[in-house]
């Protein structure tokens, strides 16, 4: 399948996983996510992780807010900021050290955050549209941004990063893959833990 039509397919795909998204209501959100993060904060990957790099959620993403604020405490946390076509990554202590930034995302306060370096990082935990449960593969928004990190990280010799894909059960199919693209090693969702081939 050459490059045109695979885009095609994740275009396709991401307005199919959007409508799915769109019917799920706040509270079900809520839940949903509530049950995501205690699978997350008790699952071997996350317990011995730090530093870990999370996410602001946007409408319809998991929302992981609840596990930064009570882990917050115990465990270092970094958040993305975008710089042109790269992320830079900055430690937080504190919700209300984010500000809106690149596409309404909450993002590190440059002059509140501290840079930390990305090769430091233990574990990534990412956002996403849809996510393959048996390879690993993830369908972001188009830009690439989590692609170059990880395959960055992933390129540095002896890396120890483990990526984990957060979303909703409905999110769950078959992703098609580019050669750019980067698997996750294990997915979280309200159901549980899996993980994938990658």
């Amino acid at each position: 399948m050459n490059r045109a039509m695979k885009a095609d397919e994740k275009s396709s795909l991401r307005s199919r996983i959007r409508k799915q998204l769109h019917v799920l209501s706040i509270e079900e959100q809520k839940t949903k996510s509530r049950q995501l993060c205690h699978h997350l904060e008790h699952s071997d990957y996350f317990k011995t992780a730090d530093p870990v790099l999370t996410f602001a959620s946007l409408p319809g993403e998991p929302d992981l807010f609840p596990l930064f604020e009570k882990r917050v405490k115990l465990q270092s946390f970094c958040f993305p900021r975008v710089i042109g076509s790269q992320l830079e990554i900055r430690q937080v202590q504190n919700q209300v050290e984010l500000i809106p930034a690149y596409a309404r995302i909450q993002e590190p306060s440059p002059t509140d955050c501290p840079l930390f370096p990305r090769q430091d990082l233990r574990i990534i935990l990412l956002p996403g549209l849809a996510f393959d449960p048996v390879t690993g593969a993830r369908l972001g928004k188009g830009k690439g941004f989590y692609d170059r990190l990880i395959k960055d990280l992933r390129a540095r010799p002896n890396h120890s990063v483990i990526t984990i894909g957060i979303c909703f059960d409905c999110q769950l199919t078959s992703v098609p893959e580019e050669s750019h693209d980067q698997r996750v090693d294990a997915i979280v969702t309200e159901s549980g833990i899996l993980t994938t081939e990658s």
